[in-house]
């Protein structure tokens, strides 16, 4: 964008530029037609300038940054800026993604949608893709509700987009945490002598101590380990795919009071799960 308006650039530079530029002065807009207006009525107010010395010649130059300040984070949510054969937002990705996932578990996902990457450090990044899913999923209720006759009508979705301070390396921090040694998980393999498999996929060894089983629900492909204990009037586990329940956790009933004075909270889907190691 900023090549097809700014000669000065120096070639070799235009990477640094650019990054220089995306991370100083960018930002997403809630309304782009909005943006314009606003930009050509008040160019000194908006418009910014960016200052650089060429490495190769030593001269100075200088960038005016105008509509390159919200057109370029647009791309995320409109790519057929660029080409043709990119239509697909990301607000859309998201929600398909979502939308292809098991129906019990969408509603915690969208309570759950956690930014990661340098690019989503836009100024109101989080809070455009939260209005854009928000206003996708409220649109299919909406239809949900037509298509019933007015009978039925869904409860709202929830539409959570999260900034944290480790959003621009949160990769980085994972794979990190996943390589340390400590952190190193240490998944048994059970052969079927020594294992339970219930019909939902859960796999819990014979070894786990399991009170009160006739309350205890797992929503299907937890793994439990040997010498886990799980008391009785639990609500339904649910921690996602494939999580391993480890050695020596001890899983109690929700909102319960023991003669220790404890408090164990309900575990959800999407919430933090409240565990006692032994």
């Amino acid at each position: 964008l900023q090549r097809e308006r700014e000669a000065g650039i120096p070639s070799e530079q235009s990477y640094e530029v650019a990054k220089a530029i995306k991370e100083r002065y960018c930002y997403v807009c809630p309304n782009i037609q909005k943006e314009f207006v606003k930009y050509d009525t008040e160019p000194d107010k908006y418009v910014q300038c960016y200052h650089g010395l060429n490495n190769v010649t030593k001269k100075p130059f200088s960038v005016d940054v105008g509509h390159e300040r919200f057109l370029g984070p647009e791309i995320f949510f409109h790519p057929e800026f660029v080409s043709s054969d990119y239509v697909t937002s990301i607000s859309e990705s998201v929600d398909q993604v979502i939308q292809q996932c098991p129906i019990d578990v969408r509603r915690g996902l969208y309570e759950n949608i956690v930014l990661s990457g340098g690019s989503t450090m836009f100024k109101d990044f989080g809070r455009r893709l939260q209005r854009d899913l928000k206003k996708a999923t409220d649109q299919r209720l909406m239809l949900s509700e037509q298509l019933s006759g007015g009978k039925v009508k869904p409860k709202n979705i929830d539409v959570q987009v999260i900034s944290h301070k480790r959003q621009r390396y949160a990769v980085w921090f994972g794979g990190s945490i996943f390589i340390e040694e400590k952190m190193e998980l240490g998944v048994v393999l059970y052969d079927q002598s020594e294992i339970v498999i219930t019909s939902q996929g859960n796999k819990i060894s014979r070894k786990a101590k399991t009170y009160g089983t006739q309350n205890i629900r797992l929503s299907g492909y937890t793994i439990v380990m040997r010498d886990v204990l799980l008391r009785g009037d639990l609500a339904q586990i649910r921690y996602g795919k494939y999580c391993v329940l480890q050695e020596g956790t001890i899983v109690r009933p929700p909102s319960k009071c023991f003669s220790n004075g404890l408090v164990f909270f309900p575990v959800h889907f999407g919430d933090y799960v409240f565990i006692e190691k032994i």
